[in-house]
């Protein structure tokens, strides 16, 4: 938690705003963000990346220390492929 907030305390400095702002501002974000996902759409951010969601179908998997299978429900699986500018940045 700690790292979010000084992510959160930077950018506020970086715009002028207030660690409020900045806060009410990633959480609405990340709300648009999981509402997008959980309909299955993708949300791409140039340069930093793009965010899909994908429906996993039931299926079976074995457990390898007891060997014992088991039925895995339905799940919705998301994703993130790293854009070529955030790339960069950690390279």
């Amino acid at each position: 938690m700690e790292q979010a907030q000084s992510i959160i305390h930077a950018v506020a400095e970086r715009l002028g705003r207030s660690n409020n702002d900045i806060a009410t501002l990633i959480d609405a974000f990340s709300a648009e963000i999981g509402k997008a996902l959980a309909a299955e759409d993708t949300v791409a951010i140039p340069g930093f990346g793009t965010l899909s969601a994908r429906k996993e179908t039931e299926h079976i998997v074995t457990d390898l220390s007891t060997g014992k299978r088991m039925l895995m429900p339905p799940s919705i699986v998301s994703q993130f492929k790293p854009g070529s500018r955030l790339i960069k940045a950690i390279q």
